[in-house]
């Protein structure tokens, strides 16, 4: 994360792409997936434009760790930008549903609203 804070200094810092390598890289563990979504939601409050690259790492922080509400607010964020669907994008969506039916205290209203909310 040092390099991160050395480049906040610089313009190419607050790009897409920058972004998404944090957040995939910090999404893959699950001591660190927290931590990518925290960057997820740092990239929109400085308007830093979202990607299918930046749905599909964002879903994957959040199947890390079952965050079933930030992975519903990012199908919803896809939606909003018109950012069409691909095989990646559906492949993590499956692993978040999968990932939070394995949480033992998961309410099903949750789950329910997040499967209406995929179509």
């Amino acid at each position: 994360m040092s390099y991160y804070n050395m480049m906040s200094d610089m313009e190419f810092a607050n790009s897409t792409k920058v972004f998404n390598a944090l957040i995939k890289a910090l999404g893959s563990r699950a001591d660190y997936a927290e931590r990518g979504i925290e960057k997820f939601r740092l990239m929109l409050m400085r308007s830093i434009p979202i990607d299918s690259d930046t749905v599909v790492h964002t879903l994957k922080a959040c199947s890390t760790i079952g965050d079933v509400k930030t992975a519903f607010d990012v199908i919803r964020l896809m939606k909003e930008n018109k950012i069409p669907e691909n095989r990646y994008i559906y492949n993590q969506i499956i692993r978040v549903y999968a990932g939070a039916c394995n949480l033992p205290m998961l309410d099903q209203k949750i789950m329910d609203n997040y499967v209406k909310g995929i179509y």
